[in-house]
């Protein structure tokens, strides 16, 4: 008999770095025989953690959906949930920007918001109830690159809605996230509790089905009209409205929503819960009429605030249906439905196509209100630019068409256009990714001139849409306000006492109404610039000439006046730039910024209402702001002309001899090809 005695060394190895090791384990024994083996380990950081509290949740998929599209795609970090339900997603950096995004159970529709401030998320059906922070937008394209600047933006958005819903959650039902989110096998609160989550999946498990009877609906349309439903891919997304945390958040009335206690609700089969259907459909063959001449054509619908019940059926939305609703209450799920009837229905027709001057869109939107029983409808040529410092910026032509009544061909009913004039404008939206963005609005008389656009059903194979969108709108889009071409990541700050900024800002808005466009004149002039902060909240400044003299405000939260307005100090541009620059040195009293800065703290208001009438409002928490009318030095470094003196001050209204340099690129609308 040969007896083996084996050598093994034990030695340890820290990893400094992220990355996939290799380490080779080498066995010799007496008779000097060896034997290897070579092991490959990848090392990295834990970036969210957390547990999926639910009947079964042992062995998920959850993955971070960093382009918010409910599919757990090949670039996103995922892990496996272990028997517990608890999991821990890894990814080579620590200080990712994933770490911020939602986190999704795949093949499921659970998930998280994942919001900030929180070391674990946990994912159950009281999280999910956030879901339309969190969906999938189907009309809008999110980058597909990790980190990518759209989705962080994105993000930050959802962020504050997120504060502004649980502002409404905190203080009317008395909860915090960190209640929402726990374990219901030892929460102390009612509405988190295994049952209550029963009743959750019981209102998704019929949206599921009135979606996808939905669906069926629209296939037997297309078909019925001569086309085939085969050569299109229809694309869902469905959601509980975050109005039903009133009702499934609720300790004391459930299941009536805490807004809504009468009448009293015989159990949780009589209760109607409001939610959100969009549906995508895209030819996927061959069509006549659609994506002629280079551009993809696609249809969305978008259903809000539809009522169902917990078993597969559709509710009216009628006072006396809302709870304890008969028979009489359901409505069959069929044409009539979204036949422009008791449904309010969005429809977005869209055409794209990507040119050297970046993403080209034609916008088609259709709104119904069976409420008025009107149609609202809205076109917009956009061009959707790629650049260094952020998320895509847009600038579009648009086309308001204002309320018509809907009429009929064959039983289909359709929204018909407006017999008036139509109210032309030109916009600009530049996002930052701390989810603050800038909006501009302007109006004049060759903006008015421009052709009118064309819906893109009217468009086909005889009768195909332009190439591009046509050179003259493209031309004035080129006039855009250009403040943040000049300097991108421009904001009203004040660091360490500098006027700087307050005087580039000023400088702007002189040269733009003063010396780009005379608003002392009788030439109409309309412009509009909206500042969303990182608070959620919104300041706004009007100037116009509507009135027959120059005048500008500044408000707050689209609130109904304005916090201060330019015939303060007179009729004429020198009281515009004098109101101007009041607000833009008006300062919240939170962090001493301008109301007019992306990092204000003053936030909106809110108003949180249930799924049927009852709601309730909250205040915004910061809100207070102080105004000096004393106007402020101006220092004219962007303007040399000398400024004649007011009141010991600049006078806006000198005519300058020429404008300062002003260099802009903008080779890149100038052609497409």
């Amino acid at each position: 008999m040969v007896w083996f005695s084996w050598s093994i060394r034990q030695s340890s190895k820290n990893l400094d770095t992220p990355g996939q090791y290799s380490f080779t384990l080498r066995c010799s024994n007496s008779e000097s025989k060896e034997t290897s083996k070579t092991l490959s380990v990848t090392a990295n950081y834990v970036i969210i953690k957390g547990n999926i509290f639910d009947s079964n949740n042992s062995g998920k998929t959850v993955y971070i959906d960093q382009n918010f599209n409910n599919i757990n795609d090949s670039n996103e970090p995922s892990a496996i949930s272990n028997d517990n339900g608890y999991y821990e997603i890894r990814y080579i950096n620590e200080s990712s920007c994933l770490n911020d995004l939602p986190v999704k159970v795949e093949n499921s529709n659970l998930g998280s918001i994942n919001p900030p401030g929180f070391s674990e998320v946990n994912i159950s059906e009281a999280t999910s109830l956030f879901a339309e922070l969190y969906g999938n937008s189907l009309w809008w394209d999110y980058g597909s690159n990790t980190c990518d600047a759209s989705n962080i933006y994105y993000k930050k958005r959802r962020d504050h809605y997120f504060n502004e819903m649980m502002a409404g959650i905190s203080e009317f039902d008395q909860y915090d996230y960190s209640e929402i989110q726990a374990d219901p096998s030892s929460s102390n609160r009612a509405s988190i509790s295994l049952d209550r989550f029963d009743d959750i999946k019981t209102f998704k498990s019929s949206l599921e089905s009135v979606s996808s009877s939905l669906i069926n609906v629209i296939k037997s349309q297309i078909n019925s009209v001569g086309l085939n439903s085969n050569d299109f891919e229809f694309n869902i997304d469905s959601e509980l409205d975050d109005t039903n945390m009133r009702i499934f958040l609720n300790d004391n009335s459930y299941p009536n929503p805490s807004t809504d206690p009468s009448p009293v609700a015989s159990g949780i089969d009589a209760v109607s819960a409001q939610v959100n259907i969009s549906i995508a459909i895209d030819n996927v063959n061959a069509v006549p009429g659609y994506d002629v001449n280079g551009w993809d054509e696609k249809v969305f619908l978008h259903i809000p605030d539809l009522l169902i019940n917990n078993n597969n059926q559709v509710i009216s939305d009628t006072w006396n249906c809302w709870i304890n609703f008969t028979s009489l209450c359901i409505q069959d799920i069929n044409f009539d439905l979204i036949n422009l009837t008791e449904t309010p229905i969005f429809s977005i027709s869209n055409m794209r196509k990507n040119t050297s001057r970046g993403l080209e869109e034609y916008n088609w939107e259709e709104y119904f209100y069976p409420s008025g029983y009107s149609c609202d409808m809205y076109a917009e040529n956009i061009i959707t630019e790629e650049h260094d410092f952020g998320p895509p910026k847009e600038t579009f032509y648009g086309n308001d068409h204002m309320s018509a009544v809907p009429i009929s061909w064959d039983g289909i009913a359709a929204c018909q256009y407006y017999s008036g004039s139509l109210y032309k404008y030109m916009g600009h939206y530049i996002p930052f990714e701390d989810g603050s963005y800038i909006y501009f609005i302007w109006d004049s008389n060759q903006i008015d001139n421009l052709q009118d656009i064309v819906e893109s059903g009217w468009y086909d194979e005889t009768d195909p849409p332009p190439d591009v969108i046509p050179q003259d709108i493209v031309n004035l889009m080129t006039e855009r306000p250009n403040l943040y071409d000049l300097y991108p990541e421009f904001d009203i700050t004040f660091p360490d006492g500098s006027m700087d900024n307050f005087n580039i800002m000023i400088n702007w808005f002189y040269e733009m109404i003063a010396v780009q466009n005379d608003i002392n004149s009788s030439e109409p002039y309309w412009f509009y610039m909206s500042i969303k902060n990182t608070s959620g909240g919104l300041a706004n400044i009007l100037i116009h000439n509507d009135y027959g003299y120059p005048y500008a405000e500044c408000r707050l939260n689209n609130g109904l006046n304005p916090i201060f307005w330019s015939t303060y100090y007179g009729y004429d541009i020198d009281a515009v730039m004098n109101g101007l620059a009041v607000c833009i040195m008006a300062f919240d009293d939170g962090n001493g910024n301008s109301l007019m800065s992306r990092k204000s703290t003053v936030t909106s208001d809110y108003q949180h209402c249930s799924p049927y009438s009852g709601c309730i409002s909250t205040t915004a928490s910061n809100s207070s702001y102080t105004i000096n009318r004393e106007i402020p030095e101006i220092n004219y470094k962007e303007i040399p002309e000398a400024i004649d003196s007011l009141n010991g001050h600049g006078s806006f209204s000198s005519r300058l001899d020429r404008r300062a340099s002003r260099d802009k690129d903008w080779s890149h609308l100038s052609d497409s090809n």
